[in-house]
């Protein structure tokens, strides 16, 4: 009868423990599709600059797309994905699942530091996006994602050796 408790006993620690791997591997999956679509991202706003002779100003998204424009108001404003969808200088960048951005009109974070409030989660990714137009102290192009989980944090695609993304 001990014995069965004990067989019993290991079986439910192997199946949680599984059940939490899974978790974990899934987690990773969005994680690394998150960094593919900044990847993208970043070859985007070079292929923006040989196109157009200019960097972007404004990155803006739907469910699909993130498009990166030169925004002919102040740096936020302006800056949404109807507008980017109607401008004529665009550069489209397709995000899907949980690498897209969080919200249908949602506007890069092009000024803004790392958000210690970021809302990555499994349904959505959340990125940091800068420019030299927008910000003097970026050389060329930054992009950051929040990643998902206890040992998330924010990876800079920009530069993979560092572990963070600078301050503007």
């Amino acid at each position: 009868m001990v014995e069965l408790l004990v067989a019993m006993a290991i079986i439910g620690l192997l199946i949680a423990a599984a059940i939490w791997g899974i978790g974990l591997a899934q987690q990773s999956a969005r994680n690394t599709q998150r960094r593919e679509a900044g990847s993208q991202i970043l070859a985007g706003l070079a292929e923006y600059y040989s196109r157009y002779n200019a960097q972007a100003t404004c990155v803006a998204g739907d469910r699909t797309n993130l498009r990166m424009i030169i925004s002919n108001s102040a740096v936020g404003a302006g800056c949404t994905a109807a507008a980017a969808a109607t401008a004529t200088q665009r550069y489209e960048v397709p995000t899907r699942g949980a690498a897209m951005p969080l919200t249908a009109d949602s506007q890069s974070k092009l000024t803004n530091i790392p958000d210690p409030n970021y809302r990555t989660d499994a349904s959505a990714g959340e990125y940091i996006i800068r420019t030299s137009a927008t910000s003097p102290s970026v050389q060329g192009y930054l992009v950051c994602v929040y990643l998902e989980g206890s040992g998330g944090g924010v990876a800079n695609l920009s530069d993979p050796a560092s572990l963070v993304c600078p301050q503007p």
